[in-house]
């Protein structure tokens, strides 16, 4: 976990989130468990009057769920794990920066697979994500 003296000395989130939100403008943002991250990012964007995040978020999370659906486990290192992802940082096992690249290495994993089922924007792949559907469906569909 986290501890206050871990984090004692670093900017606090009045000071980071002006500068993070000037950095991902309107892009579309990854995470692992967006409503996890996107609960803690609106609850602190709205505490600091900027309003609620607009922004696409696409999670690895849920495209787990979706790519590999008879696998029980989706978090981080299940998924890093599965896919042959070799963190070169495992003392820093969740640490923002750590956790960060193992999740955009997956998220790039995701987006070959992706691919080849022509799921390739934003909204194809969060479309794909809300779907009643998965990929083992999509294969046995025949459509791609």
């Amino acid at each position: 976990g986290i501890s206050d003296e871990m984090v004692r000395r670093e900017p606090t989130i009045k000071e980071v989130l002006p500068k993070f939100l000037n950095f991902v403008g309107k892009s579309p943002l990854v995470a692992h468990n967006r409503v996890f991250d996107g609960k803690v990012l609106n609850e602190n964007m709205m505490a600091l009057s900027y309003g609620e995040l607009v922004n696409p978020v696409l999670c690895t999370f849920i495209l787990s769920k979706k790519l590999y659906p008879d696998e029980k486990k989706h978090g981080l290192d299940a998924v890093r794990e599965r896919l042959g992802i070799v963190e070169e940082s495992m003392n820093q096992r969740h640490r923002a920066l750590s956790d960060v690249e193992v999740t955009a290495k997956i998220f790039l994993n995701f987006l070959n697979i992706l691919k080849k089922y022509q799921l390739v924007t934003v909204e194809d792949i969060n479309q794909f994500c809300t779907a009643n559907t998965n990929l083992k469906e999509l294969q046995q569909l025949e459509l791609f």
